[in-house]
């Protein structure tokens, strides 16, 4: 299953004109999400959904508003203003080609885009501190409990926490807050997924950040020797999930 990607990040705090959603959706229709799949992943991956819970996630809304590869409709939402951003990537050969493919893409529709490559450590002391103005990170944990929509979208921002966790510096929306609050609580599970798929469409409509893509992994083995390999519901690793080392 789809459970590790990547997300751009945007520090809607240091950067307060990302503040405007119309700049956010041009940053959305101006990424060839497809292309970083079939490019950089080479087809082992989905595109993400601008509602963050991946398509392989068992509450998944299908129904969220979608971003397609629109450059003119990104260049439209401008209104011919030209923005300049520095991209914060780490160093792996995967990220540094998401971030030029990103550049190019980008700059289509009017972004000036500066990429800033540092060590992986360094990168994700900058994330939780606040030290960029957009970034690139990967991390796992796209499976987990959805009340990480709560952490990331109506939490706070914690200089000891994982980035894979980190609220989004600058950002609040009253709705997600009240529905993150009422998921947390609610007891039915019918009508939790509710409010989750509820929290999917305005986080789909808001942008406050872009997931890029998720990637699939493959695990190969030989039959014969051992079949007990398992997945986690929300992971995607079998060699993680201690059942499989279990003979049932």
């Amino acid at each position: 299953p789809a459970f590790w990607g990547y997300r751009l990040l945007f520090n809607i705090k240091k950067k307060p004109e990302l503040k405007d959603k119309k700049l956010r959706h041009a940053f959305a229709f101006s990424i060839n999400r497809k292309e970083l799949v079939e490019k950089v992943a080479r087809g082992a991956a989905v595109e993400g959904s601008m509602g963050y819970l991946p398509v392989d996630h068992v509450w998944y809304n299908s129904r969220v508003k979608t971003y397609p590869f629109e450059p003119a409709k990104g260049k439209e939402l401008l209104s011919g203003r030209k923005y300049s951003f520095t991209l914060l990537t780490g160093n792996s050969r995967d990220e540094v080609r998401i971030a030029e493919l990103l550049k190019i893409s980008l700059s289509i529709a009017g972004f000036n885009i500066n990429v800033k490559s540092i060590d992986m450590k360094s990168r994700d002391a900058a994330v939780r501190s606040g030290d960029y103005e957009i970034a690139l990170n990967g991390h796992g944990g796209w499976g987990s409990d959805p009340d990480m929509l709560r952490r990331v979208y109506s939490g706070t921002v914690r200089t000891d926490s994982s980035p894979s966790s980190d609220a989004i510096p600058g950002y609040s929306n009253s709705e997600i807050n009240r529905l993150a609050m009422m998921q947390l609580r609610e007891m039915n599970s019918k009508k939790r997924k509710e409010i989750i798929f509820r929290m999917q469409e305005i986080i789909a409509e808001e942008v406050p950040q872009v997931p890029l893509y998720n990637t699939k992994g493959y695990t190969v083995f030989r039959n014969k020797k051992y079949s007990g390999w398992r997945h986690m519901f929300d992971h995607h690793e079998v060699t993680h999930n201690k059942l499989s080392y279990i003979k049932i």
